[in-house]
């Protein structure tokens, strides 16, 4: 229950605040200390530290002067370090995020008196991967191109720019001069280039990376493990919870969570849990997918795991490909030439591809599946191996997690195409993009729930 020592340490906290900084007491911002202090402050636990009761969600619209930060800390940080829990403050927008860190979060140390320390956490993405960096002029180096990894992405020798700015990259982070984020790098980084030296959750192969111990995503993470208030945004908040929570931020169990710009919150859920698959492209780097796991084969030795994966691939690929050419014809006849170069399934899915995205989801399911056993079998050996190989390994496996997550996707995409959601429940929303290319053009399906209501519940409010 909310004590009389906390109700204390949270006015004192406010009364110190208004006298450092010269403020006048708010009638609106006191209103909103009050309700956020009562709603955490009154959680009760079970013995094993479960929440019991559903009173535990406050709901705050304040107006433009309330001074919404300064409550929300006030009445909800003292509450956090007395129960051992952290606070994930959690925005919609960078510019809200660098308020916090840069102003708000050291205004607040500086003149409340609570004793705390804080951190940002942003996702793989906004790091510099120095693995991909150094493959990128490795290649560069041997064979004057890139290696892309598919057919379909575009493989261009390092032109001088970008050769003086991946060389520069690499000698400011291997220096210390610079940390790896891209929000602290001393000048503007175009997303072509930032693309090609960063990764994301997929391909990172996390303390199998010879790189582990000086990556700065993963010395950020260490910041955040020790951080009392942790500073998100909405999409890294749902991605960890996606995981099952905990993965990328502290557990769910022991965190109080402030959603600012709450009212994002509805439309980041639904994209994130949106799919797509793009028809020709997705036929590109399935074809070559056989390519790459006997290249594979060939650098690490041939093992059982790898063989069997080689012997099942062309039945798994000939069903994926004969199945996607007849969804592509039937895609290419449902939607026609229309004009906004987009269609929407209105209604129940046309049962022809219903039962082909059925085929579809069976086979990526299948594909999944000895991908998982592959990916376990280079982790394994990266375990093993001589330090001379590990590299040579750490490359592969980040190559094959890309294959991975992108028949993950593809599962998921079509199990939503295989059937059609029950009587009374929250539909789909399916739509096919048409993608202009030369030659003729592609065909990208997508998935997304129209609400948030069945996502939240299970994924967040409880």
């Amino acid at each position: 229950m909310l004590t009389d020592e906390l109700k204390a340490d949270i006015q004192q906290a406010y009364r110190r605040l208004l006298d450092k900084k010269g403020y006048q007491p708010r009638s609106g911002q006191r209103q909103m200390i009050a309700a956020i202090a009562r709603t955490v402050g009154n959680i009760s636990l079970d013995a094993q530290g479960r929440r019991l009761g559903e009173d535990h969600i406050c709901m705050v619209e304040a107006g433009t002067g309330t001074g919404k930060t300064i409550a929300y800390m006030l009445a909800a940080l003292p509450i956090a370090l007395a129960r051992g829990k952290k606070l994930v403050v959690s925005t919609a927008t960078v510019l809200l995020q660098e308020q916090l860190m840069q102003k708000d979060l050291p205004d607040l140390l500086q003149a409340s008196g609570i004793p705390f320390n804080f951190a940002i956490a942003k996702g793989r993405g906004r790091y510099l991967c120095l693995s991909q960096l150094q493959r990128v002029l490795s290649d560069h180096a041997s064979t004057g191109t890139n290696q892309a990894l598919f057919e379909d992405e575009l493989a261009v020798r390092l032109d001088e720019h970008s050769l003086k700015l991946y060389t520069r990259l690499e000698k400011e982070f291997t220096s210390g001069a610079w940390d790896g984020d891209r929000d602290g790098w001393d000048g503007t980084l175009a997303y072509r280039d930032w693309s090609r030296v960063t990764t994301d959750h997929h391909q990172c192969t996390n303390r199998a990376c010879p790189n582990f111990s000086t990556c700065g995503y993963f010395q950020a993470r260490e910041r955040v493990n020790e951080a009392d208030v942790v500073v998100a945004n909405h999409d890294l908040v749902l991605s960890d919870l996606a995981l099952g929570g905990g993965a990328l931020l502290p557990p769910p169990q022991q965190t109080i969570y402030i959603f600012d710009e709450a009212h994002h919150l509805t439309d980041k859920a639904l994209n994130h849990f949106s799919h797509s698959f793009r028809l020709a492209a997705g036929k590109e780097w399935l074809s070559n997918l056989p390519k790459f796991v006997a290249q594979m084969s060939g650098q690490l030795g041939a093992k059982r795991v790898v063989e069997e994966l080689l012997e099942a691939l062309p039945a798994v690929l000939d069903s994926l490909t004969t199945n996607l050419g007849y969804v592509t014809d039937m895609v290419v006849e449902v939607v026609g030439d229309v004009e906004d170069r987009q269609y929407r399934f209105v209604g129940p899915m046309p049962q022809e591809i219903q039962v082909l995205a059925q085929n579809l989801t069976r086979a990526c399911s299948e594909l999944c599946l000895r991908l998982d056993r592959l990916v376990g079998h280079v982790q394994d050996r990266l375990k093993q191996e001589v330090e001379e190989e590990k590299q040579l390994l750490e490359a592969n496996l980040s190559r094959l997690l890309v294959y991975q997550s992108r028949a993950e996707g593809a599962a998921m995409l079509w199990q939503t195409y295989a059937t059609d959601r029950e009587r009374g429940e929250v539909p789909l929303a399916r739509w096919v993009n048409i993608i202009d290319q030369p030659g003729k053009p592609d065909y990208e399906l997508y998935s997304s729930p129209i609400t948030a209501a069945e996502l939240l519940p299970d994924l967040l409010w409880s």
